[in-house]
């Protein structure tokens, strides 16, 4: 159980899709947010795609080295990334990294950050899913 399905359950609130499956972000507020523009959301999953490995990177280097403010800087980046998609989850995680890095707090972050990448590395499936969907609306 990941995360998103630990906390539905706890919350008894989350976005599903058709399928039933829980939804790492909120497809009908992202495409208000960028006024269903394709193009922009091709920009936008591209950014993403190419930066969060790099980030999640950065934040375990930050761990291993105890560089605070490398952690507290990429989980403020990774929140604001995930805040575009309006993955709210996702980016409360991304949040607990970043005050882990403010209040210099490595307990529990490893296992924190290991969800996050895992949430991530869906979200990026996911994003990428819809926007093919869209794609073959669109044709």
């Amino acid at each position: 159980m990941d995360f998103l399905e630990y906390k539905a359950r706890l919350w008894n609130t989350d976005i599903r899709n058709e399928k039933g499956q829980i939804m790492h972000f909120d497809k009908g507020s992202f495409l208000a947010l960028i006024d269903s523009d394709k193009e922009l959301f091709q920009s936008l999953l591209e950014l993403y795609s190419k930066d969060w490995p790099q980030v999640i990177q950065n934040i375990k280097q930050g761990i291993q080295s105890k560089d605070f403010r490398a952690i507290e800087y990429n989980g403020h980046r990774i929140k604001g990334n995930l805040r575009n998609f309006y993955a709210t989850e996702l980016s409360e995680l991304a949040y607990k990294v970043e005050e882990a890095g403010r209040n210099e707090n490595i307990n529990h972050l490893r296992e924190t950050v290991v969800i996050l990448e895992e949430g991530l590395k869906k979200l990026e499936v996911e994003l990428q899913e819809f926007y093919k969907e869209l794609s073959l609306c669109n044709q």
